[in-house]
């Protein structure tokens, strides 16, 4: 019975033994594939690796930065992951979230571009959030999908943490917040008042004209289809018509100080002309 059971210590204690030399040869393949620039095969023998010790965190940091080398962010997640599982207080904690967050962001815009379904899209992009709660990159894409969507609220509520968050000189969060509060408030008559920039901006200005009333009369309330009116009407020295839809402009927001001054613009050029 002793005999017996010796035996069976022993073989357990080789195969242990075997296993760890598996498990060293695997990891040394791997640093020495990855060396000579076989990636693939290095990520291979990191994994077979990994079969023997999964939570060995100084291989799932090899596999993870491996693969993001390669661009390969769908299985680097899984080891990013793995990493922060095995060691969340660890030396590369900080490192790991950093990146299982970008690979999170970059997945939830492929899926979006790739016409995945939206609860998909979002999953992705409010899993990068969580890990990293100031990632402008994350908020930007949320807001900006919410924004292309529809979902306006939703989206302005978004895209005031992005602009938080925006590096420096970095306004495309701030104009993207605009527009979604401007579609919030005043719907297909913002759509349509946005529109119209484009034309304006290429001195195209029936075709604004065209836009900006259209938006003027969708949303009666709504000021600033009127003010860009009173702008294209200066701009072809048409003051007369200037100068009504300026007053247009302050009945619906009395206090407006630039519409206020073009307002006298008009009125001294359209005097000037009488005289």
């Amino acid at each position: 019975m002793i005999k017996k059971t010796t035996g069976v210590v022993f073989t357990v204690a080789v195969l242990l033994v075997c296993l760890a030399r598996v498990s060293f040869a695997s990891v040394e393949d791997g640093d020495r594939l990855a060396k000579q620039g076989d990636n693939f095969a290095a990520v291979e023998a990191y994994e077979k690796a990994l079969k023997a010790k999964p939570d060995d965190a100084a291989v799932l940091l090899k596999v993870a930065e491996l693969c993001d080398s390669m661009k390969w962010y769908g299985r680097a997640l899984i080891y990013w992951e793995k990493l922060l599982a095995a060691e969340p207080d660890g030396a590369n904690a900080g490192k790991a979230k950093e990146r299982a967050a970008f690979a999170h962001r970059w997945i939830g815009v492929f899926f979006y571009e790739t016409g995945e379904t939206l609860d998909l899209v979002l999953e992705r992009l409010d899993s990068a959030v969580k890990l990293s709660p100031t990632y402008f990159d994350a908020l930007y894409w949320k807001g900006r999908i919410l924004f292309e969507t529809g979902k306006f609220d939703e989206a302005a509520k978004v895209l005031a943490e992005a602009v938080k968050a925006a590096p420096k000189g970095n306004k495309l969060a701030a104009w993207l917040l605009e527009e979604a509060k401007g579609a919030g408030a005043h719907g297909e008559a913002y759509t349509i008042y946005s529109g119209a920039y484009k034309y304006f901006e290429k001195n195209e200005y029936d075709k604004a004209l065209e836009l900006y009333r259209k938006a003027a009369e969708l949303n009666p309330d709504f000021a600033r289809p009127l003010e860009y009116i009173a702008r294209i009407y200066m701009v072809q020295e048409k003051f007369e018509e200037a100068a009504a839809y300026w007053d247009k402009v302050l009945a619906k927001e009395p206090g407006n100080k630039r519409a206020e001054w073009f307002r006298k613009v008009a009125l001294k050029e359209l005097n000037g002309k009488q005289e």
